[in-house]
């Protein structure tokens, strides 16, 4: 069986950070609590930070103080603080899950 190479470094946890039944991600930082989540490449979730039954995707940075549950962000988006203006919620009233995108320009 083949490979690919991926690129990014280990995950890091910070010594204040709890993980638990997760899946981080090469090149993640995490350094608040997450907790049955997955969190995506070069993904930062930083300290003060609650992620519970959520899928962060790769690039994408929680900023201190926030809580996400039951969510799914895309790819590179920024939640927390003004990087919300940027950033459309869609809830799937069905699942119960909210869905944080890119606001579309």
């Amino acid at each position: 069986m083949l490979t690919g190479s991926i690129i990014g470094g280990p995950a890091i946890v910070g010594a204040d950070a709890h993980v638990a039944n997760s899946l981080l991600s090469p090149g993640s930082r995490v350094g608040g609590q997450v907790i049955d989540s997955v969190v995506g490449r070069g993904a930062v979730i930083e300290p003060g930070v609650e992620v519970c039954q959520s899928v962060v995707l790769d690039g994408a940075v929680l900023r201190a103080g926030m809580t996400l549950e039951r969510s799914i962000v895309d790819i590179d988006v920024e939640l927390g603080g003004s990087a919300d203006a940027s950033v459309e919620q869609t809830l799937d009233e069905g699942s119960g899950i909210r869905i944080y995108a890119a606001a579309a320009d």
